[in-house]
């Protein structure tokens, strides 16, 4: 039975996550999750950011610090950061795979030198 139909807006951000001090496993890239009623995508980009920067659980740069996002994310002066999101970021995000890769795969170099000395 049928009994009605919401229109919701949904966006996933995917943001890379690094290590820089070797002390956590292989950098890997994480996603932000945004879902909001009716069209808004900026609502849904904004909500994704935010998830993202949550489940961050060290700040290291302002952008993955909680209070920050959600002081800055959704207002006014924040919708050209937010909209870019919009846009293709194909090349970009293909650079960052192939670091991504180099990195991952120096993470378990370093992880197998340290196996092997201890």
């Amino acid at each position: 039975m049928l009994v009605g139909r919401v229109l919701v807006t949904e966006a996933e951000v995917i943001a890379r996550f690094g290590d820089p001090d070797g002390t956590r496993a292989a950098p890997m890239f994480t996603v932000g999750y945004g879902l909001c009623f009716g069209h808004n995508e900026l609502k849904a980009i904004c909500m994704a950011v935010l998830d993202r920067a949550m489940n961050e659980p060290e700040a290291r740069a302002p952008a993955e610090n909680e209070e920050f996002v959600l002081a800055h994310v959704d207002p006014v002066e924040a919708s050209g950061f937010a909209l870019h999101y919009k846009l293709p970021h194909y090349v970009t995000f293909q650079s960052e795979i192939d670091r991504l890769r180099a990195a991952q795969r120096q993470a378990v170099h370093r992880e197998a030198v340290r196996d092997a000395g201890a």
